[in-house]
């Protein structure tokens, strides 16, 4: 399936078998690194001994459980946009919820795109009808010129002396939907940034209109301000209901009230600034439109009835 304005990373057959015996990978500057397995549902994928993902989501059962979760939701055969795809866990565990999609992974990384590439052939050498494109690219509409730096299995945008940076593309630019092909989710996580991934997609929600997944992580003041007014924005643009998440999975609240959503950013604010106690660190937002009512409210209220301790359960 072809809806790229740019050519992308085909995965030809030996991509497909790179998984084979691969027990690490090497790093652009010759250093070699130690890769471990992680299984979603029986699908084993690799990824850096460092990567966080397996101690975050045995402390909290709900981390990084609801794209999993909406990936049932979604139609047959639609795309999905992964923007910071990281290695493939998202990819991998939407996968396995539903083997339809059509995903595009988009991540900047040289060291995390390698391994993207790797498991997403251990996914395409046990499933020759998936469709995955993998992109590497730093996908951004204002946000430009930066290295990208981190550990733990994420890795953050800094900009960049001069014009030495990785340079940016908006998804507009990179992404055409083909006719009769719909375009289910657009998710971005590229912590911190995500405000400037939205602004970068505006003909593309604007014609395909998908949900939007996307992280809010407040660092700093100018970020703030650009999620407030990302925000206070969507909703003249049909996008009015909102699903907030907190880093750990839970459900916060469902609202159309822009407002409401914004309460919540200076109440982390007041926190990342050390004016109350930490409870919270970031947000994971669910924003869609009246069309897709009806599948946020099953969504939703299976994923929290799921998750609910069984002595809490209604009989």
């Amino acid at each position: 399936m072809n809806f790229l304005r740019k050519p992308a990373a085909a995965l030809t057959r030996s991509a497909r078998q790179l998984w084979s015996g691969v027990s690490g990978l090497v790093k652009p500057d010759g250093a070699s690194y130690e890769l471990v397995p992680y299984s979603f549902a029986g699908l084993e994928i690799l990824m850096p001994k460092d990567h966080r993902l397996g101690i975050y989501q045995t402390l909290h059962p709900l981390y990084d459980r609801f794209l999993p979760h909406l990936a049932k939701y979604l139609p047959a055969g639609s795309i999905v946009v992964d923007v910071g795809a990281n290695v493939g866990d998202t990819l991998a565990a939407m996968y396995v919820s539903n083997t339809s999609l059509a995903v595009v992974c988009i991540e900047p990384d040289d060291e995390f795109f390698s391994i993207l590439r790797t498991n997403a052939g251990r996914i395409t050498s046990q499933d020759e009808l998936v469709s995955i494109t993998l992109i590497k690219s730093l996908v951004g509409a204002s946000v430009t010129n930066v290295t990208l730096k981190g550990a733990g299995g994420t890795k953050k945008a800094v900009q960049a002396p001069g014009t030495s940076g990785i340079q940016s593309e908006t998804i507009d630019d990179l992404l055409e939907i083909p006719p009769g092909k719909m375009l289910a989710l657009l998710k971005s996580d590229v912590d911190g940034y995500d405000y400037d991934v939205i602004n970068s997609a505006h003909n593309v929600i604007d014609s395909a209109r998908p949900l939007l997944f996307f992280e809010c992580q407040l660092d700093h003041a100018f970020q703030k301000t650009a999620y407030e007014r990302l925000i206070s924005e969507l909703p003249t643009r049909g996008y009015d209901s909102f699903t907030v998440f907190d880093n750990f999975g839970e459900v916060v609240m469902r609202t159309n009230d822009a407002a409401a959503v914004i309460q919540l950013f200076n109440y982390v604010w007041r926190q990342n600034a050390g004016r109350a106690s930490r409870t919270v660190y970031y947000y994971d937002i669910l924003v869609g439109e009246q069309k897709h009512d009806g599948l946020i409210c099953s969504c939703i209220a299976d994923y929290v009835s799921i998750n609910m301790p069984v002595s809490t359960r209604e009989a």
